[in-house]
C-alpha cells in the first residue's frame, strides 16, 4: 500500500503558560512588565509576549534605548544590531541577531540562544534576558507581577531586591496560574485568559458545564471515554464558523492532527497537557504557506500519549478564539486563528477501535493508510482480534505513534 507523504510544517508557536513552558498564541500580553533599574518601560504598540520556549520577547528598541544602546535594522539580511558604546556601567558590546535564527553574534563571537527573534506588529521582538545579559546586565523574573527586571548599574543583591519590592507595589496583582485551588474549572477560568493574552475569557456557560461535569473532565480515575455519551460530534469547520455556538456544549472533534504536545507537572501531582493541532489543510504551492486548516489549542488535565503527527479525537468544550504565529519553510511569518478547547478526553482512533471491539459494537472506523496497513499485517497473523491478545505493547506503540 502506498504511504502518504507527510508535509512537514515548521511552526513557531508563540505561546505563554505561566507554568514555565508555553503561552499559545502571539496575542499581546499586556500584563508582562519590563522594568530597567527601577523604571517601568512603556510599550506604546506591540506588547511583550512569552514564546513557546518560555522566553519573554520584547520590542528591541524600547529596552535597548532604555539601556543607552542604539539599534540598527539591516533589511537585506533580516538582522538587527544592538550597539552599546555609551553606558556608564556596562562594557561596550555589539550584538547581531537574525530573525528566525537562534545563532547570534556577540562582539563577533557566535552564541546560540534557545529561542529566536520574531517580527510582530511591525516590531522586531527579541528575548530580553539573553540580550540584557549579553550586554552585561542582570535580569530577574518576578512571577507574582509578571515582570522582567533588568539591572544595568552593578547593583548589589540587596539593592536589586529593594528595587523589586518597591516597584512591585505599583503593579496590579496578577492571578497565579500555578494555584489550582479546589476546582480545575476555576483553575482554567483563571489560566485561559493568561495563556491567550486576554483574548479568551472562559464564558459562564462553559464554566458551569465544567463544574457540572468536573469528575468526567478532570478526575484522575476517569475513563478515556468518560464524556463520549454526552458529546455532540462537530467538525473543525463547524467551530470555525461560530465557536460561541458551542460554549455550552461538550463536543467531539475527530481527525485532529497533532502539531505540538507540551506537558507540565502541576503542584497537586497531576499533569497539564497543552496540545496544538489542526484539521484539514494543504500547502500552497506558490507561497509555501499552510492553507485551509483549522487550528486548535487543547488544554487537558492528565497525559494523552499523543505525539506530533498523531491523529487524535478530542472531547471537550470550546471556550473561544485565540491566535497563532507560524513560520513557513521559507522563513515567512503569518498568523492564523485558533480555537481553545478545555478537554476531558483525548485519544487515537486505535483506542476507540479496540474499545468498540471490547464492547461488541463493531462500528466501522476509518484509519489512515499507514494505520490500516499495519492493522492488516497484524490481522493476517492474528485472526481472532481481542483486546490484549492481538496487540503486544511494542505493536501498540508502533501503531499509536506511527507517522
Amino acid at each position: 500500500m502506498k504511504k502518504h507523504s507527510h508535509v512537514r510544517l515548521l511552526i513557531t508557536l508563540l505561546c505563554f503558560v505561566l507554568l514555565s513552558f508555553a503561552k499559545i498564541g502571539p496575542a499581546s500580553a499586556a500584563d508582562i512588565n519590563v522594568i530597567v533599574d527601577g523604571n517601568l518601560v512603556s510599550f506604546s504598540d506591540q506588547k511583550p509576549i512569552i514564546d513557546q520556549n518560555g522566553r519573554t520577547l520584547v520590542p528591541v528598541r524600547f529596552p535597548a534605548e532604555n539601556m543607552n544602546a542604539s539599534v540598527e535594522w539591516v533589511n537585506a539580511t533580516n538582522q538587527v544590531k544592538i550597539i552599546n558604546r555609551n553606558h556608564s556601567f556596562l562594557p561596550d558590546s555589539e550584538i547581531v541577531l537574525t530573525v528566525g535564527q537562534k545563532e547570534i553574534f556577540v562582539n563577533g563571537t557566535s552564541q546560540v540562544m534557545d529561542t529566536t527573534p520574531a517580527i510582530l506588529g511591525g516590531r522586531t521582538m527579541v528575548p530580553i534576558r539573553f540580550i540584557s545579559e549579553y550586554m552585561g546586565a542582570v535580569s530577574k523574573w518576578d512571577n507574582t507581577s509578571n515582570t522582567v527586571y533588568i539591572f544595568t548599574k552593578g547593583q548589589s543583591e540587596r539593592e536589586m531586591e529593594n528595587i523589586i519590592s518597591t516597584s512591585s507595589g505599583d503593579l496590579s496583582a496578577k492571578p497565579d496560574s500555578t494555584n489550582i485551588g479546589t476546582s480545575y474549572a476555576s483553575y482554567f477560568k483563571s489560566l485561559i485568559p493568561q495563556v491567550t493574552g486576554g483574548l479568551v475569557q472562559v464564558p459562564t456557560a462553559s464554566y458551569d458545564l465544567l463544574v457540572a461535569n468536573e469528575d468526567l473532565f478532570f478526575s484522575k480515575n476517569r475513563s478515556r471515554f468518560s464524556l463520549l455519551d454526552k458529546a455532540l460530534w462537530v467538525s473543525g469547520g463547524d467551530i470555525d464558523k461560530n465557536v460561541s455556538k458551542y460554549n455550552a456544549t461538550i463536543i467531539q472533534l475527530e481527525s485532529l492532527t497533532i502539531d505540538q504536545n507540551k506537558e507540565t507537572s502541576l503542584p497537586d501531582g497531576n499533569t497539564l497537557t497543552t496540545l496544538i493541532g489542526h484539521t484539514g489543510g494543504r500547502i500552497d504551492a506558490i507561497t509555501n504557506i499552510w492553507r485551509d486548516a483549522t487550528y486548535f489549542q487543547i488544554f487537558h488535565i492528565g497525559t494523552t500519549g499523543m505525539n506530533k503527527g498523531a491523529d487524535a479525537t478530542v472531547i471537550g468544550v470550546p471556550v473561544g478564539e485565540s491566535t497563532l504565529l507560524f513560520t513557513n519553510a521559507l522563513g515567512n511569518q503569518y498568523t492564523m486563528p485558533s480555537y481553545v478547547i478545555i478537554s476531558g478526553n483525548v485519544y487515537g482512533k486505535l483506542a476507540a477501535y479496540l474499545d468498540q471491539i471490547e464492547k461488541g459494537k463493531n462500528a466501522p472506523i476509518k484509519f489512515t493508510p499507514e494505520y490500516q496497513e499495519y492493522l492488516d499485517e497484524i490481522e493476517e497473523r492474528n485472526k481472532n482480534i481481542t483486546k490484549g491478545s492481538t496487540f503486544t505493547q511494542e505493536e501498540w506503540d508502533k501503531i499509536v505513534h506511527k507517522k
